[in-house]
């Protein structure tokens, strides 16, 4: 994990207590459990979507906050004698659970993915005429090294003023800052692949959105739209451009507890991948002597339709993570892990 902070003197699980719906009290402490126990402090409470605002106190995030379900608690340890709310309380936590438990299925209807295409295409000659015409990096003649941690600033910029010019930057600066920061917080990113899927990108199961606001203003399901086909059609433009019809990407992973089988993992949407060898093994750890229960590296070529974001064009990507990383549509049937 030497991509990320971590901190080596962090207390053991056994000065915390499992999360519960009745610590879910403005003010108290509490820390994800995920490999570096990422330490944080409860914020608000939304009852509306059925959030808690979660603000993190540690590592490269700090000060970031994460919008979390009500019932996404269970992954987090409090401090010992936290804060704690009484039963009534409680009880309408729950009862908004329940109300907002709601599941949808969105599966590819194949008119609706040819117009989308046709769509993405017509836009992709667009934006081919533009890099051509205003593109720095096209200009500069600079070459993209896919092993760096960082991607090419000119093509950053090259995709910010194209974003610009079609008034979709601040669609897109939400869009990946919340991708890079976490996919789950809110319903940001929920509402992005949900239009996704309903334009025939990509098949969604999953939870429905869930805040009463969500598709409102900018996040509105036409705009959505405009922006995904911009966006796919940027990307495909330029690598039609770099002469590249497939990358090369890694992906990396270990479980405390053990991998699911396919049968158990709910639909995923997409999956993050790294362009960089050395970041996806940091991801891993394959050495006999690990306390991890599982682990996995693998290496794959992926058709460029299917990358939705990556780090040579956005700007999130080359912040305060360095991962190199690739967002991908890969089908159910197309996916390993």
């Amino acid at each position: 994990m030497s991509t990320h902070q971590f901190n080596k003197d962090m207390l053991p699980d056994d000065h915390f207590i499992n999360g519960d719906l009745k610590y879910l009290a403005v003010g108290n402490e509490c820390r994800l459990m995920d490999v570096r126990r990422t330490p944080g402090i409860i914020k608000s409470i939304d009852m509306d979507g059925g959030f808690f605002r979660w603000e993190i106190s540690d590592f490269e995030d700090k000060g970031s906050y994460w919008d979390v379900p009500f019932e996404g608690v269970e992954r987090y340890q409090f401090k010992k004698t936290p804060q704690a709310l009484i039963h009534k309380q409680v009880s309408t936590l729950k009862q908004r659970i329940q109300e907002l438990d709601s599941k949808i299925e969105i599966h590819v209807d194949t008119k609706k993915l040819e117009v989308s295409e046709n769509r993405i295409n017509a836009e992709k000659e667009k934006a081919s005429i533009w890099l051509k015409e205003n593109s720095s990096f096209l200009k500069s003649d600079s070459k993209i090294d896919f092993q760096s941690n960082t991607g090419t600033k000119l093509l950053r910029d090259d995709f910010n003023c194209y974003m610009v010019s079609n008034e979709l930057f601040e669609t897109e600066k939400r869009t990946a800052e919340t991708q890079v920061l976490n996919p789950q917080s809110g319903d940001w990113v929920r509402g992005i692949q949900i239009v996704l899927a309903e334009m025939g990108l990509r098949q969604y199961i999953g939870p429905s959105t869930r805040s009463s606001k969500a598709f409102d203003g900018i996040g509105s399901k036409e705009n959505r739209v405009t922006y995904i086909i911009h966006r796919l059609a940027f990307l495909r433009a330029i690598f039609d451009l770099l002469e590249m019809k497939t990358v090369t990407l890694y992906r990396g992973m270990v479980s405390e507890t053990g991998f699911k089988s396919s049968k158990q993992r709910p639909s995923q949407f997409w999956s993050s991948w790294t362009f960089n060898y050395s970041v996806a093994r940091d991801f891993s750890e394959l050495r006999p002597d690990t306390d991890f229960k599982d682990s996995y590296l693998i290496k794959r070529d992926i058709p460029v339709e299917k990358l939705f974001m990556t780090f040579l064009e956005t700007d999130a990507m080359n912040s305060q993570y360095l991962e190199a990383e690739a967002i991908v549509l890969l089908s159910d049937e197309e996916k390993l892990f």
